[in-house]
């Protein structure tokens, strides 16, 4: 059955979750790979589900290289996913539905309640509870911004609400927080400098504190127990990092090196 979808992700070296990803969008006409350079086998498995695969060799940011990835779709509506993300059952028959009785005049885009997984436990407080993203939309209607991280899906219409999730493993392990953390500084940084921000020492420790107040405290963090107080460290550090004239480079972290500023790996 046609559904008038093209789903797309962009990928670099996510062979060990693309799987569950790909399986769960398999109902839609046509999957888009929009690949920066993987070496771990991520394209030959995207090919073996069928996928179109196209390669780039610069890594521009989230919102540029999402609406490089829109724009090599060729059905009505886009679905946008991340490789970490699985679009649940109940999504899937919920796009179904809405494909099969959608007519002109009515939303344009999707809002999608979305389902974070934190070192294996669903975070129900401390701003993940409550997230909600853009992703389903009708191409002519929707763009991406072009920022480097946190981009958006913009729908130029009405905007509607969908309640089947989406499953997303934010973070699986204490080193995938580590190094996710510190590719979005890395990205953060150069995005402040392009704007003129200095780092501040003073900006980061009260972007410290207060960022850890207001998810841990202020958002309810502290009901979801030791997941969620790792979980508003992780927002709070991150914060520091980004404000601070200190690099977050470290070998005690034993991950330097690693945190380029041209991966797409990413979680929210």
């Amino acid at each position: 059955m046609k559904t008038g979808i093209s789903a797309f992700i962009i990928t670099k070296n996510e062979a060990h979750k693309l799987a569950q990803c790909l399986e769960s969008v398999a109902f839609c006409d046509e999957i888009i790979i929009l690949d920066s350079g993987s070496t771990d086998g991520t394209v030959e498995l995207a090919k073996q589900y069928g996928c179109k695969v196209t390669l780039t060799t610069d890594w521009p940011g989230f919102g540029i290289q999402k609406q490089r990835a829109l724009d090599l779709t060729s059905h009505d509506w886009i679905l946008s996913v991340d490789s970490d993300e699985v679009i649940s059952l109940g999504l899937q028959e919920t796009i179904k539905k809405t494909m099969a009785n959608f007519s002109s005049g009515g939303f344009l885009g999707y809002r999608i309640r979305r389902t974070n997984l934190f070192l294996g436990k669903e975070l129900q407080y401390g701003g993940w509870g409550d997230d909600e993203v853009v992703r389903f939309a009708r191409k002519t209607s929707c763009r991406f911004s072009p920022d480097r991280v946190h981009e958006q899906l913009l729908v130029d219409g009405i905007v509607g609400l969908i309640d089947d999730p989406i499953i997303h493993h934010a973070r699986e392990s204490l080193q995938d927080v580590l190094e996710k953390q510190m590719r979005y500084v890395l990205m953060a940084r150069k995005s402040s400098m392009q704007i003129g921000e200095k780092p501040s020492m003073i900006s980061a420790l009260f972007g410290l504190g207060s960022t850890f107040l207001n998810y841990y405290f202020l958002r309810l963090g502290f009901l979801d127990g030791t997941h969620g107080f790792f979980a508003a460290s992780s927002r709070a550090q991150g914060k520091f990092w980004t404000k601070s004239q200190i690099s977050p480079m470290s070998d005690s972290m034993k991950v330097a090196g690693k945190f380029e500023d041209k991966s797409p790996q990413k979680n929210r």
